[in-house]
C-alpha cells in the first residue's frame, strides 16, 4: 500500500486546456500525495495559466493548494492537517519541434 501512494506523489492525473492560436493556456493538475517520514495521504490541486509574449517566450505563474491528513507523525506520532497555498511566477523560453 505504501509503495502505491509513493508511485502517486510521482504520477498525477493531468487535464490540459490549450485555445488554439490563442497567447493564454492554463493547465490544471490534481495528485495525491503521501509525507515521506509521516503516516497519512492527501491531495493536490494545481492551475498552471501562462501567456505567451513572443513566439519563444512566455510567462507563466503556478497557484496549487495541498491538504494532507497525517495519520502517526515520525517522531512525535501526534495526528492532524497539513494545509499549503503556494504561488510562483516566472518567465520561460519556449521551443516548438519541427518534424
Amino acid at each position: 500500500m505504501r509503495q502505491t501512494l509513493f508511485a502517486f506523489l510521482f504520477f498525477s492525473i493531468s487535464a490540459y486546456t490549450y485555445a488554439q492560436q490563442s497567447p493564454f493556456s492554463t493547465s490544471a493538475t490534481v495528485g495525491l500525495t503521501s509525507p515521506l517520514l509521516d503516516n497519512g495521504l492527501g491531495i493536490h490541486l494545481g492551475v498552471n495559466p501562462a501567456y505567451a509574449l513572443l513566439p519563444h517566450v512566455a510567462v507563466e505563474g503556478q497557484l496549487s493548494y495541498l491538504y494532507t491528513n497525517i495519520s502517526g507523525s515520525f517522531l512525535s506520532g501526534n495526528t492532524g492537517h497539513y494545509h499549503a497555498v503556494n504561488s510562483l511566477a516566472g518567465g520561460i523560453p519556449t521551443t516548438r519541434l519541427k518534424m
